[in-house]
């Protein structure tokens, strides 16, 4: 649920006004009956945090991994090539 708060009810009641945007509810904060600032719960989603704070873009297409095709190279594979490179090893 979405509360709208001015900013001189924000300044006398603080603690209400947390406890509410606490509970779950949006706080939309006005000045002079403008909108000027919004309130959010505090996301538990590590992602939505990220994507809230701007370091994570969600991209806009779900990757489906059954649209790889494998790759056909000539030469020898990885698995002959790691062995190749561990022989002196053994």
């Amino acid at each position: 649920m979405e509360r709208i708060v001015g900013i001189r009810e924000l300044k006398q009641n603080a603690s209400a006004v947390v406890a509410m945007n606490k509970a779950g509810d949006t706080v939309t904060i006005t000045e002079h009956g403008n909108k000027v600032s919004m309130m959010i719960p505090y996301p538990e989603d590590d992602l939505l945090r990220l994507e809230l704070q701007g370091s994570l873009i969600r991209p806009k297409v779900r990757f489906d991994p059954s649209l790889l095709k494998p790759v056909e190279v000539d030469g020898p594979s990885i698995q002959e090539l790691l062995d190749e490179s561990r022989e002196d090893r053994l």
